[in-house]
């Protein structure tokens, strides 16, 4: 009886010192403090009234107090709450997100604006060339506004525009050109008048250098004027002897009596001229 309550007391007392050898050698486990915080934004930009959640991540990702502290240095403008900020007023701000101890912390820049009243276009071109680039030029109310805002093309064949209001002329015709707040809350657009540049002809011809006619006979002249891409590719036709022979606006020629004339066909700019010598046979009787 008495043998087993000792062996009882000395089980208690093992159990006892393992416990307590145990406790000691976690209380005695160096703390693996926070070396660093990284947050998922160094800066931010918002309008008054907006709000936005951060996210703050620590490493070593074992530490053993993870948690991290949010202030504002200046909450008027932006105040924060775990990680959430919200815009209070136009100005800019500085988020810290901080270990408990303090000694290590991350920051993030708020820049807070002004909620947009108004926005337009100035001072647009009567027309862009094809081929050129124009910055668009804006106007936001207020003064303090946020100047983030997103360009948008009606025909992207016709002129292209990138984030920061640049138009691109690719081929003539009109195009309209719309500028949105980042909130997209208000807008505006402009009409946009691309045009090709003034190609002036630098030569034409005729599909025939001489031409052989009976009287009453008669036959179609074509001419080609170049380049190819010439802006008015409008042509004038003389006869210099009409009693030979004549020609319409169309170029078609009609042989009036035997004889020779040249005809003439003239571009409507540039004075390029290109000629067909024409010879009327008299009609044969039958």
């Amino acid at each position: 009886m008495i043998y087993s309550q000792i062996n009882i007391i000395r089980k208690i007392s093992k159990a006892f010192v393992f416990v307590f050898l145990l406790f000691q050698l976690i209380a005695c486990k160096p703390e693996i403090p926070i070396t660093g915080i990284s947050l998922s934004s160094s800066t931010v930009s918002m309008s008054v009234g907006e709000s936005i959640v951060i996210s703050a991540t620590v490493s070593p990702e074992n530490a053993d107090n993870n948690k991290v502290k949010w202030s504002s240095d200046s909450p008027s403008v932006a105040s924060v709450s775990g990680g959430k900020i919200v815009a209070n007023s136009s100005g800019v701000a500085i988020i810290t997100a901080s270990s408990s101890n303090g000694e290590i912390e991350a920051i993030c820049i708020v820049k807070v604006f002004s909620k947009v009243i108004d926005i337009s276009f100035q001072d647009l071109p009567n027309s862009i060339m094809k081929g050129d680039t124009y910055q668009l030029r804006i106007s936001l109310s207020p003064s303090d506004a946020n100047p983030s805002v997103t360009y948008t093309s009606s025909n992207s064949s016709i002129a292209i525009v990138d984030a920061s209001g640049n138009v691109k002329a690719l081929e003539s015709g009109s195009v309209n050109i719309t500028v949105t707040t980042v909130d997209g809350t208000k807008s505006a657009t402009c009409s946009l008048n691309i045009e090709a540049p003034h190609v002036w002809p630098t030569g034409v011809s005729l599909n025939r250098s001489s031409l052989e006619l009976k009287e009453g006979e008669s036959f179609q002249l074509t001419a080609t004027v170049y380049p190819s891409d010439a802006t008015n590719k409008e042509v004038r036709w003389k006869s210099e002897n009409t009693n030979v022979a004549t020609v319409d606006n169309n170029g078609k020629v009609t042989g009036v009596k035997a004889g020779s004339t040249i005809v003439q066909v003239f571009t409507a700019e540039g004075g390029k001229s290109a000629t067909t010598g024409v010879t009327v046979k008299a009609k044969t009787s039958s």
